[in-house]
């Protein structure tokens, strides 16, 4: 007798069954279509899609919709520096600021021209200063003025030049896939945008770029502010959970990793 493949029956004779389970696809859109079935274990929606039926985490869930949205939305609170911190920037880098200082001011870094080089503190990228990239000579240089206030993280110029190195590089420039990269863009930011002590109904369409400690920060506060694992939920959240995973951008994972959804059966095979 012929030996038997070691690779399995599902590839030796193309097992229908393992070429359908291949072929199946999820879409973002079809969170929106799921029926939710009940909770398990007070940390997870039962839900089914036609004959599937998922397992999806609640926490994990309502962590990646909170990211995103702070992503979109927050612009981080400005602490002054005691002295501006000199940046020794190439022409283009500086350029590079000076065209992005939208992004720049949403991720909570401002400038202000070198003493020794421009006008001696004078503040950039706020209204009232809409004019000075004009009124700055050739040879000009930026120094760092402000940084974003967080408790527990400290930024500084090694921040503004990741920041400077993902706007030149784009794509190139952006970590590893993970959810932390979630919002990346190399467009504008958007406006209007919130200071993050602040209500805001209304998202922007576009994201605002951030540097990977800002990201994280960011991703903290999602957890933080997240449903918990233990939290009873009613049919009603739990369909809104669902609804939100069909507006995100990337919904399979939360920012740390953890996997939002699994499918778990084909219900039609188990009554067969």
């Amino acid at each position: 007798a012929a030996a038997a493949d070691p690779l399995g029956p599902a590839l030796s004779e193309g097992d229908a069954t393992a070429t359908h389970a291949l072929e199946r696809v999820f879409r973002k859109a079809d969170f929106a279509k799921m029926r939710v079935v009940g909770q398990f274990n007070l940390g997870f929606i039962l839900a089914v899609l036609g004959s599937d039926l998922f397992i999806v985490d609640q926490h994990a869930s309502d962590e990646i919709f909170n990211f995103e949205r702070l992503q979109r939305t927050t612009t981080l609170n400005r602490q002054p520096l005691i002295a501006p911190a000199r940046l020794d920037l190439t022409a283009a880098e500086e350029q590079t600021v000076r065209r992005h200082m939208d992004v720049f001011l949403a991720n909570g870094f401002g400038f202000c021209e070198d003493a020794e080089r421009g006008a001696v503190g004078a503040p950039l990228g706020d209204d009232d200063d809409a004019d000075a990239d004009a009124e700055c000579g050739v040879g000009c240089c930026l120094a760092l003025r402000s940084v974003p206030f967080s408790k527990g993280t400290t930024f500084g110029v090694a921040d503004v030049q990741e920041l400077i190195g993902m706007l030149d590089d784009g794509a190139y420039a952006a970590p590893a896939r993970t959810q932390l990269s979630v919002g990346l863009s190399s467009g504008k930011a958007a406006e209007p945008r919130r200071n993050e002590n602040e209500n805001e109904n209304e998202l922007p369409a576009a994201d605002v770029l951030r540097p990977s400690r800002v990201r994280a920060m960011l991703a903290m506060r999602a957890c933080r502010s997240s449903i918990m694992i233990g939290t009873a939920l009613d049919a009603r959240r739990m369909r809104a959970v669902l609804r939100n995973l069909a507006t995100l951008k990337a919904p399979w994972n939360c920012p740390h990793g953890r996997p939002t959804m699994r499918h778990v059966a084909d219900l039609a095979k188990l009554r067969a």
